[in-house]
């Protein structure tokens, strides 16, 4: 009777491992990681499989890294707005004054949001009111 408790107890293992390792393929990046093989991927199983991504399955993969600037980059000269996905988490950002002389400007760099701090006179300006520099 031992033995054959030993084999149940193997058995029963070695499934919760392979359900662990299933459970495990699963992403949060965007990013496939594989599927079980031999079965096609199916989107909208709360798994990111193997030929899925965030662009050919939003429910399993989530929202691919974006941004939009509504300045247009780069513009001291005007208060903008980055939007978009980082990692699948939404964010807004708006350009402002740090102090009287000092701007943080928030841009795009493809689909990745960038920042800097820069001093309004750096730019031809004397000071920085509500996000611009003038």
């Amino acid at each position: 009777m031992g033995v054959r408790m030993n084999k149940n107890y193997f058995l029963l293992a070695g499934l919760v491992l392979s359900l662990i390792f299933l459970i495990g393929q699963g992403c949060t990046t965007g990013e496939a990681k594989g599927g079980v093989q031999g079965k096609p991927a199916k989107c909208g199983n709360n798994v990111c499989e193997a030929k899925e991504s965030c662009s050919t399955c939003l429910a399993d993969c989530g929202q691919c890294d974006s941004c939009s600037d509504t300045d247009g980059g780069l513009n001291y000269a005007v208060r903008g707005m980055t939007a978009g996905y980082k990692n699948g988490n939404e964010y807004v950002h708006t350009d402002y004054c740090v102090d009287g002389a000092t701007i943080t400007e928030y841009s795009c760099n493809g689909p990745l949001e960038s920042s800097s701090s820069i001093s309004c006179g750096a730019v031809n300006t004397t000071a920085c009111i509500d996000g611009i520099c003038k």
